[in-house]
């Protein structure tokens, strides 16, 4: 490795356009470049695009120059615009010296040229009122900086403005500045495809503010939050307890927390209980109270009945001519009423004999429905 006493300017060159210049104080033995932006075009992203997109790419020594001749106001300006992806169209006219009021004087630029220059020296802005509606769109910052806010001043090649503050504010209330809101029309173009002549503030606004609560929400978790008490009285109307919350109650009476809420809001009326809200009170988001489950019976299925029929002939019984009961049952209840044997009984409903001024008959047949359980 050798260091050069003399830098060297190097430049990235397709065709005779230079897009790129850079030096070096080193170069291997070889001669490759290092210790330079050139040998680090990995890292540059537009340099790098160069040697994708072309075939015709070389690295060349421009010029030699003395380790302060580099400082140079005309080289120094190349290299920091360069650093701000300033789009160099050709480096070599900075080496020449073709920048500037002295090669210019009494000379006229196409109207390219004029373009080229607008767009990458001026940047416009938009200007709207406090109501959201375009004002102005102006050529260029600065214009709007001397005209409006009357603070422009250079300081090292960089303008100073509370203009640039507004048009670098990341919301809305920083980008509001002598009365209207100020915002790049490149932004603007980007974001809604054009200009647009009235803006929605109060749903940017609204938008804006979400943003924020997220962010902070995320940054900075909430552990507390503020929940009402719950004050439990007797049928007198006197304070008896005090509960944290609704699932503190909940837990110290072993009810339903939904129940102890419909409770404390009026919905439903408890003659056991009578609870209202308290006043709100600080508390942490965590349950601190364990969760009272009601216990529900389980249902019981009643036992399956299957209806089975069965004819049956009912016995009457009659005093004189007067019917006095029935036996639906048949012979069976007769025998369990009577205390007759079923031979008698059926004897006494086939003669019809009279015995103690009473007789015995056969109805007419009937079929019956009786249940039967399964097990």
């Amino acid at each position: 490795m050798k260091i050069n006493e003399k830098p060297t300017i190097y430049g990235v060159k397709t065709g005779e356009t230079i897009h790129y210049i850079g030096k070096t104080i080193r170069e291997s033995n070889n001669g490759d470049i290092t210790r330079s932006l050139i040998s680090n075009r990995s890292k540059n992203e537009r340099l790098n695009n160069l040697f994708k997109d072309h075939e015709d790419v070389v690295i060349e020594p421009i010029k030699v120059v003395e380790c302060d001749e580099w400082y140079d106001e005309k080289l120094s300006e190349v290299v920091q615009k360069h650093a701000q992806h300033h789009p160099l169209v050709n480096a070599q006219w900075m080496l020449d010296g073709k920048r500037g009021p002295e090669y210019w004087r009494g000379k006229t630029r196409d109207a390219h040229t004029l373009k080229r220059l607008s767009e990458s020296k001026y940047i416009k802005v938009c200007q709207y009122d406090n109501k959201g509606k375009l004002v102005k769109i102006w050529n260029g910052a600065k214009e709007a900086a001397i005209q409006i806010f009357g603070d422009y001043s250079l300081d090292n090649t960089h303008g100073k403005s509370d203009l640039y503050n507004a048009l670098r504010a990341t919301s809305m209330k920083s980008s509001f500045k002598m009365g209207s809101y100020w915002f790049r029309v490149a932004d603007m173009e980007k974001h809604f495809g054009l200009v647009p002549t009235k803006l929605n503030l109060s749903v940017i606004l609204a938008k804006e503010k979400q943003r924020k609560r997220a962010s902070r929400m995320s940054q900075n978790p909430a552990t507390h939050a503020r929940r009402a008490t719950v004050i439990q009285y007797n049928k007198e109307g006197e304070e008896i307890n005090s509960y944290d919350n609704t699932s503190h109650c909940a837990f110290e009476l072993k009810i339903g927390l939904t129940t102890v809420q419909r409770i404390c809001r009026g919905q439903t009326i408890n003659s056991n209980y009578v609870l209202k809200f308290g006043p709100k009170v600080l508390q942490p988001l965590n349950p601190i109270y364990g969760s009272y489950k009601i216990e529900i019976k389980k249902h019981v299925k009643p036992p399956k009945v299957e209806m089975t029929s069965k004819t049956t002939t009912p016995v009457l019984h009659f005093k004189g001519n007067v019917l006095l009961r029935t036996y639906e049952g048949g012979v069976v209840e007769a025998v369990k009423k009577l205390g007759f044997s079923e031979y008698k009984v059926r004897k006494l409903c086939r003669t019809r004999q009279v015995v103690n001024n009473r007789r015995l008959e056969f109805g007419e047949k009937k079929t019956v429905l009786t249940p039967r359980f399964k097990s």
